[in-house]
């Protein structure tokens, strides 16, 4: 049927049904009208997308003005075993070796050069080789111009983040575990803690049966989901009372509680990572066990036995490897992968830093977190302060956002949030979901009506916080105040409102 054929007979079934006098007729007509016309003039199969699900050409684009100095260098990755990259940049287009940046051999398709580049003209090429081959061929130079209002974002090495890391345990920060700081405690306020924690002190711990569903479907699609959610479930409930005790621990330094943090991290231990928590029936689940266990080897590691440290060592490593090989020379090339850049990149990043020294493809996994990062985030976006998931999904990100970026300040004292996307941010949520009232409805979930919730205003306190901002701390502010929350840290009166 041709399209103005379509149109018409969505028309007039409009207007003569008992929808008749309900404006929402009138909306859905042009809705489905300019669907129509995209469909009749491009066609479904060969409509080009504006975002490939892996990249398939090199940035930035040639020929391109970069908006950040230095850019970071992006290009399709070659997926196969022992896969490694050289990429090499210079203002003459021969590259002379005594004039151009040249980079180790990368196993992930992603360089940042982290030194100011000059302003002008820049070439680079990339090459794509496996382990043990001498013969390489360069791709076709590409361009990029730097220009004075470049951003600067000259980020230390990767080297540099790693020598930052301690050397002994605790590396974790309590405070990414939650807050307040430990630090802001009173001795009344210690004690309470221990009050607070002592229903979980040698407690029976559940079987990871009840990780297995009670319910199986009608079909495979609903026995998929029953499992899948059963699964969260369950390994988020292990995770949080891990959380409180090991908070608990590192508030207090009572060894009782230190005893907990290693008993419920070896029983996480004993979990089957191919059973009922595996990541390939929830991989939240399996990125809770993850952090988990993170953070009871590291906390728990000056009071484990040889014996114990390298069970959950194993146990850890069994998860995290799978992941990090999944990722590397592959999600920096990824357009999304919402489920990790929300929770579990921060998960397994911390299981990388609690087992620096102990286990040698750590530091490997530490650098490419710090190197994805940079280049990466915030996906899909740039500047603007804004989320492409909307509203909803973007508070399952608040946690990340934060703490990855605070990790990497912490260990080499640059400060990752000086970001015009984190600067804007605040103004992002004064627009789209402003206090007191419903959010503009973008985004999965979004269509709930309600204020802001309290995170919300806690991550807008943080941002106020961090660049002294008047609004965000405004924002900050109304909403904590309308949850009936406090801002997590306080807020002072000078950043409370324009």
């Amino acid at each position: 049927m041709p399209v103005a054929c379509r149109i018409e007979a969505i028309r007039k079934h409009c207007l003569t049904t008992p929808r008749q006098a309900s404006p929402i007729a009138f909306m859905v007509i042009p809705i489905v009208a300019a669907v129509l016309i995209v469909f009749a003039a491009y066609g479904h199969a060969a409509a080009e997308p504006i975002h490939p699900e892996k990249l398939d050409r090199a940035m930035p684009a040639d020929g391109s003005i970069v908006e950040r100095n230095p850019p970071s260098l992006r290009w399709p990755a070659v997926s196969k075993s022992g896969q490694r990259y050289r990429v090499r940049l210079s203002r003459d287009p021969e590259f002379p070796p005594n004039a151009t940046i040249t980079s180790d051999p990368l196993p992930w398709a992603v360089f940042t050069p982290h030194q100011q580049l000059d302003t002008g003209t820049w070439y680079w090429q990339y090459t794509a080789y496996s382990e043990g081959e001498t013969a390489r061929r360069w791709s076709p130079a590409q361009s990029f111009q730097v220009t004075g209002s470049a951003r600067l974002f000259v980020t230390p090495p990767a080297e540099a983040f790693l020598a930052g890391c301690p050397t002994g345990h605790p590396r974790i920060p309590l405070a990414a575990i939650r807050e307040p700081s430990p630090e802001r405690l009173s001795d009344a306020d210690r004690q309470a803690v221990r009050r607070r924690v002592q229903s979980l002190l040698g407690t029976a711990l559940p079987s990871e049966r009840r990780a297995a569903p009670s319910r199986k479907g009608s079909n495979e699609f609903e026995a998929k989901n029953f499992a899948k959610w059963s699964s969260k479930a369950f390994a988020a409930k292990l995770l949080h009372d891990m959380k409180e005790v090991v908070w608990a621990y590192g508030a207090t330094g009572d060894e009782r509680i230190g005893r907990e943090v290693v008993r419920r991290g070896l029983h996480v231990a004993g979990l089957d990572p191919t059973g009922p928590t595996a990541r390939t029936v929830s991989d939240f689940a399996d990125g809770s066990c993850i952090e988990a266990m993170a953070l009871a080897y590291d906390y728990g590691y000056d009071l484990m036995t040889q014996a114990e440290r390298a069970t959950l060592r194993e146990a850890l490593v069994l998860r995290t490897r799978p992941f990090f090989q999944r990722c590397i020379n592959n999600l920096e090339t990824r357009v999304f992968s919402a489920h990790i850049w929300q929770h579990i990149l921060w998960q397994a990043t911390q299981a990388a830093v609690a087992l620096r020294g102990d286990q040698p493809e750590a530091d490997q996994w530490l650098a490419y977190v710090y190197e994805l990062w940079i280049a990466r985030f915030p996906p899909l976006s740039r500047t603007d302060g804004g989320w492409a998931n909307g509203l909803n999904y973007f508070a399952t990100n608040f946690h990340t956002m934060r703490q990855l970026p605070g990790l990497m300040q912490r260990w080499t004292g640059y400060d990752f949030f000086d970001h015009p996307w984190y600067r804007n941010t605040p103004y992002y949520l004064l627009y789209c979901w402003p206090p007191g009232s419903s959010s503009d409805g973008f985004g999965d979930g979004s269509e709930r009506e309600g204020p802001p919730p309290a995170s919300y205003g806690q991550f807008a306190a943080f941002l106020a916080h961090h660049f002294q901002d008047p609004y965000a701390g405004w924002y900050a502010q109304q909403v904590l105040k309308a949850a009936r929350s406090s801002p997590s840290p306080s807020l002072p009166d000078t950043i409370r409102s324009p």
